[in-house]
């Protein structure tokens, strides 16, 4: 009986410690759930039953010490290397270990240099089994003397006998190790759980097949009810699922075999007698090593059984592919009739064997190998096929569960005093899922992702069209003109961002710096340059040779001082904040190449920059903005004679289409790479150090930069285009007229070309290209007004009351069709700007009509309203009310002086 009772005892212990290091009591069965339920629902009503009669005090002992999974099971325990209360210090299990204050706080301590391991407490702490089996059997009696007042038995309230159970598997390991030292059979541990590691560690991968089974079921139940699943627009959310559940599994069995070596060697180390009842263990210090490295080989197995389902290639296409599924969804019945054209509707197979295809893939679909689960299941019903891309989706979590594998072998070898430069180590092992992937990745992936982001920019860049605008039909859709218009990018650009696409999201997810990142930066940087020439080629081709770029720079490339003014503008610094996050602008920083000399925006800010700096961007110009850049524009308020420009130097219709085109894929397209690279997931912070991020970097700042010159050229040119119809109307004879007010024909030829280019640069640009070209012309329109004033003024052909009138009429009708080609989403129009310099025309405009004492009087109110220059004009003028005297000018103003001295 003794030996029955010892072999008894053997085999609960094995039992027991199998159940601990897999979580076998995790995954109850329907009916023990069940006898659970009732189990509790009968201590509910006996609880209920006391309360009624007053006597509620003696049963809580019963709620207190619930049999409910979430208490006692070690499913509270969460299943991550973290998963162990006693690895944070703590001693959690009450009164299974006796544990003194000292030996928490060597415990902590001990935590500190070794996260992943057990504190030194629960490894020193005595336990006394005894005691706390002879506790948990007098607490029935001490529940039964209650039958009483209770009416019920602690048989009934307990049908199973109480055993003392512990919810943290460090304690159990640690109870279980001492168990096996008095049995004398701490020297099988390895031998028996080498004999179904194997088994096990498939049983794992099995459960998390049923759990992610199940998941797929129930979203396929939500879709055939209509509702909305999470796996919508993301079919390797399923892969990612069930891969995090599966590292996460072998993640807690691999930390608690660490565990049980941990306090394995620690018993054998620290009794001398215990070294020579192991001789399987010649060294103490690496007992269980070859369990770990087994424990570890199948875990890497399955792990690569499931990635090397998902990144197999098929020399298939996929529309074969599809129809394969199609065909695996019919019953296999029909494929056996339809099969041959002599079959006649004779099966010639197997007649059993659709029902056990039905069999395997419904009934027995959870003992599917991981390779097969994949390919038969996941696939099938998520709509997607096998990539080589995939194993980027799976890099990242499989780096982190490996990291932490090898950490906590570091750890273990440390804490335990083994010789890593022992040749056991050196011995050779199956190759890890990381390496097999990394492989693959090397070998297959990048050569293909270098091949299709080198070959599609080189193919879309030698098109004729690569960077002419792609027609959009927004203004037939949309007549009114006045939505928000999205203009695509040239087909080069949208080349560039769609194939280093997949290469950016590759960098965030390969190790920084390693050999594979590098040969990525230097794909990018390969198609970047590529791009950079092409594109500073046709930059040349749009403005070489044109009017408005030579006001920009000069011969040698420089910006000139107009440019610079240019930069300093509010428009300017609005425009940068729509193609980039308004916290990357800065509005004090450096040009973006380094050759140039500007005001251009770099992408970061500067390092000492404030908020208060950047709300200021907000703001409206600077005092004397607009008179700085119109200091710089002398050129063009020449209207002594139509101003005359080489039908060369002037771009037409589709010429300022071409160019604004450029500008908005250049800016779009730099904006759309920087974000690529700046991501935040990515280590942006880490990687911005390496040299060739910083290369990746400045090529964004050099298509950026191109981006923005070719805006200015823009905005440039419709000022040019403004100024020469304007010039054009101190030369009307409408002027002269003396029967009636006419409108001179070129007020409304440039009100046709305002309307005409605004759609233009709207469909092929977007509106914030088309917002920054028509920039501030609500102050340059009636500056270029005023001057047509002052040029009939000082002129010699006389101006009638009719031409006077015409000139009014003239900013009033501008004014309308200004803002009528102005008028879309996102406009830079300027309310304030309009309102002010339509007046300032107007009141200029009426001071020519007026009267000799009016105008005295206008002056004597207004001193500062207008220059010493314009007045001294004014009182020179002869108009149809007055003669012109300049003398009167300085008498008034000598009179006025002398009045403000007394």
């Amino acid at each position: 009986q003794l030996m029955t009772r010892k072999q008894r005892a053997e085999e609960i212990l094995w039992g027991t410690l199998t159940d601990v290091l897999y979580r076998h009591g995790d995954m109850l069965s329907r009916e023990e759930v069940k006898r659970r339920r009732e189990r509790m629902e009968r201590r509910a009503r006996a609880m209920e039953a006391a309360a009624a009669r007053g006597e509620g005090g003696g049963m809580s002992t019963i709620a207190e010490d619930s049999d409910e999974d979430d208490s006692n099971s070690w499913a509270q325990t969460a299943n991550s290397f973290e998963d162990d209360a006693s690895t944070k210090g703590s001693t959690a299990g009450g009164s299974a270990a006796n544990t003194a204050t000292s030996g928490n706080e060597v415990g902590s301590i001990s935590q500190g240099q070794f996260r992943r391991m057990v504190g030194r407490a629960i490894l020193e702490s005595e336990i006394d089994l005894e005691g706390d089996e002879l506790r948990c059997l007098e607490e029935p009696a001490v529940w039964g003397s209650h039958s009483n007042t209770t009416h019920l038995s602690a048989s009934y309230l307990y049908p199973e006998q109480a055993l003392p159970r512990y919810s943290d598997p460090v304690l159990a390991l640690r109870i279980l190790v001492d168990c096996l030292t008095k049995l004398k059979r701490l020297d099988d541990v390895e031998q028996y759980l080498s004999e179904d590691l194997d088994r096990e560690i498939r049983r794992v991968a099995e459960c998390e097949q049923a759990k992610t089974f199940a998941r797929l079921e129930r979203h396929r139940g939500r879709a055939a009810g209509g509702e909305e699943s999470d796996e919508e627009g993301d079919n390797m959310k399923v892969f990612r699922f069930h891969l995090n559940n599966l590292l996460k599994a072998f993640g807690g069995i691999m930390t608690r075999y660490l565990h049980l070596a941990q306090i394995l060697r620690h018993k054998i180390c620290s009794d001398p007698i215990l070294k020579q009842m192991c001789p399987s263990y010649p060294v103490p210090a690496s007992a269980l090593h070859s369990l770990l490295v087994n424990a570890e080989t199948a875990m890497q197995r399955e792990i690569k059984g499931f990635i090397s389902a998902c990144i197999a290639e098929s020399d298939k296409p996929k529309d074969k592919r599809n129809s394969r599924r199609h065909n695996m969804s019919m019953d296999q019945s029909q494929l056996d009739v339809e099969r041959g054209i002599f079959s006649l509707g004779i099966h010639g197979g197997n007649p059993e064997e659709g029902v056990s295809w039905k069999k395997v893939s419904r009934a027995n679909i959870v003992e599917l190998p991981s390779g097969q689960f994949v390919s038969e299941v996941l696939f099938p019903r998520t709509n997607t096929d096998p990539e080589v891309r995939h194993a980027l989706t799976f890099r990242r979590n499989i780096s982190r569960w490996s990291h932490e594998i090898s950490e906590g072998r570091r750890e273990l070898a440390m804490c335990s005093g083994e010789d890593t430069s022992a040749p056991m180590y050196n011995n050779p092992v199956e190759e890890g899922a990381l390496i097999y992937m990394d492989n693959i990745i090397q070998r297959t992936l990048l050569p293909e992702m270098q091949d299709e982001a080198v070959n599609a920019v080189i193919h879309f860049l030698e098109r004729p069209d690569a960077f002419d605008p792609i027609a959009n039909d927004v203004f037939t859709r949309y007549p009114h003109h006045t939505v928000q218009v999205e203009a695509e990018m040239s087909v080069a650009c949208q080349a560039l961002y769609t194939s280093t696409r997949p290469i950016f999201m590759a960098l965030h997810r390969l190790p920084t710096g390693g050999e594979m990142y590098l040969s990525l930066v230097t794909m990018l940087e390969h198609a970047m340059l590529t791009f950079i020439s092409r594109m500073k080629q046709r930059v040349g081709e749009v403005c070489q040779g044109k009017a408005a770029f030579s006001l920009l720079e000069d011969q040698r490339g420089s910006p000139t001082p107009l440019s610079q003014s240019m930069e300093r503008r509010k428009a300017f610094t609005l425009l940068q904040r729509i193609y980039n996050d308004e916290f990357d602008v800065d509005d004090a920083a450096a040009t973006a190449e380094p050759t140039q000399i500007g005001n251009i925006l770099p992408l970061a800010p500067s390092e000492n920059d404030t908020r208060s700096r950047r709300a200021a961007l907000g703001a409206a110009d600077g005092k004397g903005s607009f008179e700085r850049e119109l200091s710089h524009l002398a050129v063009l308020t020449k209207f002594n004679e139509p101003m005359s420009f080489e039908t060369s130097t002037l771009c037409s219709d589709e010429e300022l289409m071409k160019a604004s085109c450029l500008a908005n894929s250049l800016l779009r397209v730099a904006s759309l790479l920087e974000e690529q690279l700046r991501s935040r997931a990515g280590g942006w912070e880490k990687s911005s150090k390496i040299k060739a991020i910083r290369d990746l970097e400045s090529a964004i700042k050099t298509i950026r930069f191109h981006g923005l010159r070719v805006a200015k050229f823009c905005r440039m040119e419709m000022l040019i285009q403004t100024a020469r119809r304007m010039s054009e109307i101190c030369m009307s004879s409408v002027l002269q007229a003396e029967d009636a007010v006419r409108l001179p024909t070129c007020v409304n030829n440039l009100g046709e070309y305002l309307a005409t280019s605004s759609d233009n640069i709207r469909e092929a640009g977007g509106n914030a290209v088309a917002a920054y070209t028509f920039s501030s012309l609500e102050q340059y329109i009636p500056h270029y007004l005023m001057q047509t004033c002052r040029i009939m003024a000082g002129g010699k052909k006389p101006i009638t009351l009719n031409g006077i009138e015409a000139l009014d009429r003239t900013g009033s009708v501008l004014y309308r069709d200004l803002k009528g080609a102005t008028s879309f989403e996102n406009s830079f129009w300027s309310e304030e700007d309009a309102a002010n310099s339509f007046e300032m025309s107007a009141i200029f405009i009426s001071l020519m009509e007026s009267s000799q004492k009016d105008l005295e009087n206008h002056y004597r109110g207004n001193p500062n309203q207008f220059s010493d220059t314009d007045y001294q004009l004014m009182f020179a003028f002869n108009g149809p009310r007055r003669r012109g005297d300049p003398r009167r000018f300085n008498l008034l103003k000598s009179k006025m002086k002398t009045e403000r001295g007394n």
